[in-house]
């Protein structure tokens, strides 16, 4: 017989259902996951060259920005 899948005990090992875990702990537990596997060299990297991107089109397209002056 299967294991109940509306439970979670939180050990990591159980199978269950996403709906059985709490909002905040499964949030928790998928941030923990995609940052455990973030190249964060590349992120940074990533950042930087998002803000040369934001730079280039706030210029190229100033009125796009007006209203949060």
């Amino acid at each position: 017989m299967p294991e109940n899948s509306t439970a979670f005990n939180g050990d990591g090992v159980s199978t269950c259902q996403a709906e059985a875990i709490p909002p905040d702990q499964l949030a928790e537990i998928v941030r923990s996951a995609v940052l455990a596997e973030i190249d964060r060299e590349a992120m940074a990297r990533t950042r930087v060259r998002q803000q040369v991107d934001i730079a280039v089109l706030r210029a190229m397209v100033p009125e796009l920005w007006a209203e949060e002056s």
